[in-house]
């Protein structure tokens, strides 16, 4: 097991900042949904970006050379569609952990109108079965090669 942490300590202030506005630019709030840099969602987005340090400190050392934050909206996204292809694995790890966050978030849930329930142990009832469906499945011979024992 490792002895690393996820944490958003990973990340520099200046990081944590560019990160915070590729949230916003990605996912930004509407239709009663927040956005990804909300504060409560980047509480659970930055640790899983952490323990991606490695794909995501060189990409954001070139995103931090552009001044995105200077620019226009429009032109944040201009200037980052440029860079896309150019760093690929920055931005498919980025939008894969921050998409997987965002829509695991139960305030989220919520506001796309889905329960969001833990799944234990007062989560969803499961309706209970029919368990003479497996019957036939059962009754059948076996049709996999049975291993030799060693005695």
């Amino acid at each position: 097991m490792s002895d690393i942490l996820a944490s958003d300590n990973t990340y520099t202030e200046s990081e944590r900042a560019i990160l915070t506005l590729l949230c916003e630019l990605m996912i930004p709030a509407g239709n009663g949904r927040p956005s990804a840099a909300d504060p409560e969602l980047l509480n659970d987005i930055l640790p899983r970006l952490s323990t991606h340090e490695s794909v995501l400190k060189p990409g954001l050392a070139i995103l931090a050379t552009l001044s995105l934050e200077k620019l226009a909206a429009s032109e944040q996204v201009a200037l980052i569609h440029q860079h896309r292809e150019a760093h690929a694995t920055f931005f498919q790890v980025f939008e894969s952990q921050v998409i997987q966050a965002y829509y695991a978030h139960s305030i989220v849930l919520t506001s796309l109108g889905v329960n969001a329930p833990s799944p234990y142990p007062q989560g969803y009832d499961v309706q209970e079965t029919d368990w003479s469906l497996l019957d036939p499945v059962r009754g059948r011979e076996p049709f996999y090669r049975q291993l030799e024992t060693e005695e």
